[in-house]
Formats: C-alpha cells, structure tokens, sequence
C-alpha cells in the first residue's frame, strides 16, 4: 500500500481538461478540474489556495480585473443518495418523515410508521396504498413548498420499494409527478404538472436531473395502483399491495450559492486572514492577490467525485488565475 501523504502544488493545481492549463484566464467560462486518478484513493482537501494577478487588478475590487464577472467553484460529490453531483450551488429539499408523509392530502394512502427499515436496523416511515380500503388506484399530494432562497429547480430523487413481478422487473404501479407554480392574478397560483415519472424502469433509476425550471412554488403527487401480489396457484394467498414510497425530494438551484464569489472584494473578505495584497508585487508591474478559501471536503476515487472552478466574464485588468487544493491522500485497504 501507498504511503499517505500530502500532495504537492503541482499536483492539485485545477487544470483544464484539453490543453492541461492552470491559469483558468485561458478559457474563461470553462471548467478547470481536479480529480482523483485512481479509485482507491481518497482526498481531504481543506483550502483552495488562489494566486491572481493583473495590471491594475487592486484599483477596482468590485470585480475580477474590472466591474462584473464572478468566480465559480464546483464540489462534486456524493449526494447521500447514491449518485454524484455538483453540490456547491444546490440545496436539497425532501418530504421523508412520518410528519411529512402525514401531511398534505390522502386520497386512499397511508402513512405506515413501520413500512422499511433504516441501514441500522431502526423502523422507517413510508407512504403506501391503505390496503384497508383496495382500489384501482391511490393518489398522496404533498403541501406547497416555496423555493425559499432557490431559484429553479433542477432534479428529483427518491427511494421506494417498487412492486415487482417474478423475474424482478419493476411493474409500472406508481407514477410520481413534480408540480410546479407560478403568480397568477390576485396572488392565485398557476399549477403545472412539470415532471411526470411513470414506468417502472424510469422509477428504478431513483433520480431525475432535468433542465432548470424556474417556479415560486412546487409540490409532489404520488400515484400508487394495487396489484395482486402471491402464488399464482392459490388465489387465497394473493395480497393487494402497493409500491412503498420513503423519500422524495427537489435539487433546489440556489439564487445566491455560498461557492460562487461574485467579486474579488467578496473574495478578500470570505479568505483567511494571512491573505496577501500588493500593489505591482507579481513581477513589478501586475497587482497581485493571494488568498486561501477554507474547505472541509472528503474525496473518494471510487465515486469519481472531484473539485472544479471557472471564471467567467473576467475584466481586462485579469491576467492569471489559478486554484490549487490543499490536499492529503490516503488509500483504502481492499
């Protein structure tokens, strides 16, 4: 095994993917990445560690080399829901607890405190059909939630139990849908079914990341039809059941993301405090700023998970940008 280590500069400079450049001023607007090689490693960065550099970068700190652009920085990482994804600019937002599940409004549902079991053994709430009172089909519709601080929404996820028949196969016996609303007249509403997930391939898949949707409100509607689920050779030993549902959620695109620095002044003031500043002090003519942004995030080949930023829109006074992780590496004993 390999030993663990810190990484050097070299190796945790964000690069671009084509041309390997460091310095993000090569291609604005575009990601530089950084990412674990191999799938046994994993990754504490702790900072991100900037040098920039420009004529005149220090006369205007209401932008990066002039008035606009904005530094976008990128954590992809695990979702606690089986996928990767960007994290920096999104908030998750699920109905999942015994109280969400009893919200809302019940056409021939039920919340079951007992419907799954957690990874560590305790009890887990779901929605299913109340199978006191079987019919073709059961509707659950959620409360309306407001976007808060969001402002669109970009992708769902949950976790269910699915029916299925003998080989596996999911049946097509739920069908989950994403409303969405915008103002109308009078402060009303006008409600749009947006997403609509319906076969049981398509639920399988636990995730559905789609093009932003922008809306003041949203809600969900979970379909469940009871099937006869048992020995085929014994008619009394069939049972009417429903697909179990124990979580649902919104990817909520954040209005204002934490890791997006929409100035270089905004940089100065989130950085740590041996920041440095001088006027000509890059090669005696380009201002230079010198800035570390703390970070707390884990890294796990395996789940191709990584670190990216880009700049976008940078002024004229903008001649050199580049982002390096601070980083320590250890390695999984498999």
């Amino acid at each position: 095994m390999f030993q663990n280590r810190a990484l050097g500069r070299e190796e945790t400079l964000l690069r671009h993917e084509t041309d390997r450049s460091p310095n993000l001023l090569d291609h604005p607007g575009e990601w530089y990445v950084l990412a674990p090689q191999y799938s046994d490693e994993h990754w504490r960065i702790t900072s991100f560690y900037l040098v920039i550099a420009g004529p005149g970068l220090l006369t205007q700190l209401r932008g990066f080399g002039g008035a606009g652009g904005d530094l976008e920085f990128g954590l992809d990482l695990n979702d606690g829901l089986g996928s990767t994804r960007n994290m920096a600019p999104v908030v998750f937002h699920a109905s999942e607890s015994a109280k969400d599940w009893k919200a809302g409004h019940h056409n021939g549902t039920v919340m079951d405190l007992a419907a799954g079991v957690y990874d560590n053994g305790n009890p887990r709430a779901g929605l299913r059909g109340d199978l006191r009172q079987p019919r073709a089909s059961s509707v659950w519709t959620s409360e309306e939630f407001p976007l808060r601080y969001g402002k669109e929404l970009t992708g769902l996820s949950w976790q269910a139990d699915l029916l299925r028949d003998a080989s596996g196969i999911p049946l097509n016996s739920a069908r989950l849908i994403l409303e969405t609303a915008v103002a109308g007249a009078g402060g009303s509403f006008i409600w749009t079914a947006s997403i609509t997930i319906s076969t049981g391939a398509e639920l399988s898949a636990g995730r559905r990341d789609f093009a932003p949707i922008r809306c003041e409100r949203y809600r969900f509607k979970i379909e469940l039809d009871f099937f006869d689920v048992g020995e085929m050779a014994h008619r009394e030993l069939f049972v009417r059941q429903t697909s179990t549902f124990f979580l649902v959620g919104v990817w909520i695109s954040l209005e204002s993301p934490w890791w997006t620095i929409r100035s270089l002044a905004d940089l100065i003031h989130r950085a740590e405090a041996d920041r440095e500043l001088r006027t000509g002090g890059y090669d005696g003519n380009w201002d230079i700023c010198v800035a570390r942004l703390p970070v707390s995030a884990e890294i796990i080949g395996r789940r191709a998970e990584g670190v990216r930023a880009r700049i976008n829109q940078p002024g004229n006074g903008l001649r050199l940008l580049e982002v390096h992780a601070v980083t320590d590496v250890w390695y999984e004993d498999v």
